[in-house]
């Protein structure tokens, strides 16, 4: 289960790094506003750069904490396997990013995005002490793990339709 800790935090701060970019990259940004965060604004490119930083500085802050643990509780053997698996993970996420859409997008949604993938890794630390060793802590982190993944992989809502960013007027 440690090296698969170790993959999942790899994966998770390159999904951060990614996020970052993509908050950086996005032309016409808008955030949600209000209590209800039914109203949508249009923010300038200094909101952006804020809303980059901060997501880099807050989810980073999480992985740095997750590394320190891991450390110290997750023996880590950088094998091929592990390699590889990187590889291709991170090779999928510079195509998704070249790939998708960068343009209207709302920022609130693009930063939170990336926490669901902070709950199981929460879990995992916390149980851990219960479920390191055996077969039965794999198999919970492990679908924790995929239904986390699922959930991202099926959100594609924040984009702001079309009528809505050429409305200048908002």
């Amino acid at each position: 289960i440690g090296m698969l800790l170790w993959l999942y935090w790899a994966q998770s701060l390159t999904i951060g790094v990614f996020t970052f970019l993509k908050i950086i990259y996005i032309k016409n940004p808008f955030i949600y506003e209000g209590k209800e965060c039914k109203k949508i604004i249009p923010t300038n490119r200094w909101g952006q750069i804020a809303y980059a930083f901060f997501f880099a500085l807050h989810y980073g802050g999480f992985h740095a904490v997750y590394f320190i643990f891991l450390l110290f509780q997750a023996q880590i053997d950088i094998d091929p396997y592990f390699l590889l698996s990187l590889a291709i993970f991170i090779m999928g996420s510079i195509i998704e990013f070249i790939r998708r859409p960068k343009e209207g997008l709302v920022l609130n949604e693009i930063m939170g995005i990336p926490y669901a993938r902070i709950i199981p890794m929460h879990i995992a630390i916390i149980l851990g002490i219960f479920l390191w060793p055996s077969i039965i802590g794999m198999i919970f982190f492990s679908s924790l793990k995929t239904v986390a993944d699922v959930l991202t992989h099926m959100y594609v809502r924040p984009t702001v339709p079309r009528s809505i960013t050429k409305n200048k007027f908002l």
